[in-house]
C-alpha cells in the first residue's frame, strides 16, 4: 500500500496533481495505487504526462495521445495534460505552475510524486508530497522485456507498423577513410561478392567523440592498421542500395590519412585490400571502371584535391 505522509491535511487542497511518464504498455499495480490514492484525496485530479523533446525512442516509445487513452480507460474523470521536457529545471517548473494556474487560478494545489520522480527537480511554488510503495515496479525493466518479446496478434503487428511509420526519417552518419603510404599510393577495399573497390569505413558509433575518432576506429577494424594526420576531404549523401526504397539515408564524411603502422589485412566486412597508384585513378573513366558506384564521387573529389594541391601527401624523401 501507498504510505501517505501524516504531515499533510489533504482536505486543505482543492486539486491533486500527478506528474509522470507512464511509458508502459498498461498501467501496473503501483500506477493504479498512486492514482487511486490521489483520486481519494481530491475531487479534482490532474495528471501531467511528460513529453520528451525526442520522441519514438527506447526510453520514450509511446506518444502522449496513446498514454492518455490508456489512463482514461481506467480513470475517466482525471484531467490529463501534456508537459514537455525542458533542459532547465527552473523553466520546466514555471511551465508546470503556469499550466496549473491558467485553468484553475489560485486554488490550492498539492503535487504528488513517487520514487525517482520529478520532486528533486521541481522548483515551483506548490506544495509537494512523496508517496512510497511497498513494491517497486520498474518501467525501464518492463520496456526491456517488451522489447525482447515478439507478439503474434494483429494488434501487435499494427503497433509495430504504427511506430515505425510515424518516426522521423534518419540520415545516418558514416565515415569513409582513404589511407596513403610513403609512396603516395592509396588504400582501397573490396567487400565480399563485389567486383569493384571502395573506401573503407562504416557507421559512426554514439560513443565516438568525433568523426575523426570514428575514422580511426573504422580503419583499424577493417584493415588492422593505424592512420594519422587525418585531413577532411568532403562529405556527401551516399546512394546506398539498402536505403533506396526507404525515407532514411546515409551521409558520409571522407577523410584522408597517412598509414603509419600495423599489418594490413582485411577484416570485419572487408574481403580484400589493395594499394593503388593515383595514376590509375586520374580520369573519370578509370574511377568509374574501378570504384563502386556509391563511392565514385568521393574518389573523384579526393583525386582532384590531391592533384590540385589542396591536399598534400607526406611522402618519403
Amino acid at each position: 500500500m501507498m504510505e501517505i505522509p501524516k504531515i499533510k491535511d489533504f482536505s486543505d487542497y482543492d486539486i491533486g496533481v500527478v506528474v509522470a511518464r507512464l511509458q508502459v504498455d498498461e498501467l501496473h499495480s503501483q500506477h493504479i495505487k498512486l492514482l487511486d490514492t490521489v483520486c481519494n484525496n481530491h475531487k479534482m485530479v490532474i495528471l501531467f504526462l511528460g513529453v520528451s523533446v525526442i520522441e519514438n525512442t527506447a526510453k520514450n516509445p509511446i506518444g502522449f495521445a496513446a498514454r492518455k487513452m490508456m489512463v482514461q480507460s481506467r480513470f475517466p474523470n482525471i484531467v490529463i495534460l501534456p508537459l514537455k521536457d525542458n533542459r532547465s529545471d527552473e523553466v520546466w517548473s514555471k511551465n508546470l505552475d503556469a499550466q496549473i494556474s491558467i485553468p484553475f487560478g489560485e486554488r490550492k494545489v498539492l503535487l504528488y510524486g513517487s520514487r525517482n520522480s520529478f520532486i528533486s527537480s521541481y522548483q515551483g511554488r506548490y506544495d509537494v508530497v512523496e508517496l512510497t510503495a511497498d513494491v517497486i515496479v520498474s518501467g525501464s525493466n518492463i520496456r526491456k522485456e517488451l522489447a525482447r518479446t515478439i507478439g503474434n496478434s494483429p494488434q501487435w503487428r499494427a503497433g509495430v507498423i504504427y511506430a515505425n511509420s510515424n518516426r522521423r526519417a534518419v540520415s545516418y552518419p558514416t565515415v569513409d577513410v582513404v589511407a596513403y603510404n610513403e609512396d603516395g599510393q592509396i588504400l582501397l577495399g573490396k567487400k565480399p561478392n563485389e567486383t569493384k573497390w571502395r573506401c573503407v569505413g562504416g557507421f559512426v558509433d554514439p560513443t565516438d567523440t568525433n568523426y575523426e575518432m570514428s575514422a580511426i576506429r573504422e580503419f583499424r577494424e577493417e584493415t588492422g592498421g593505424e592512420i594519422a594526420d587525418l585531413k577532411y576531404v568532403c562529405s556527401q549523401r551516399i546512394d546506398d542500395w539498402r536505403y533506396r526504397s526507404e525515407p532514411d539515408g546515409i551521409m558520409t564524411t571522407l577523410f584522408l590519412g597517412k598509414y603509419t603502422m600495423g599489418r594490413i589485412a582485411p577484416d570485419d566486412d572487408i574481403a580484400e585490400l589493395k594499394f593503388f597508384d593515383i595514376s590509375e585513378l586520374c580520369t573519370n573513366e578509370q574511377v568509374e571502371n574501378k570504384i563502386m558506384m556509391e563511392h565514385v564521387e568521393l574518389i573523384k573529389t579526393l583525386i582532384y584535391k590531391i592533384n590540385s594541391g589542396s591536399l598534400t601527401l607526406k611522402l618519403k624523401s
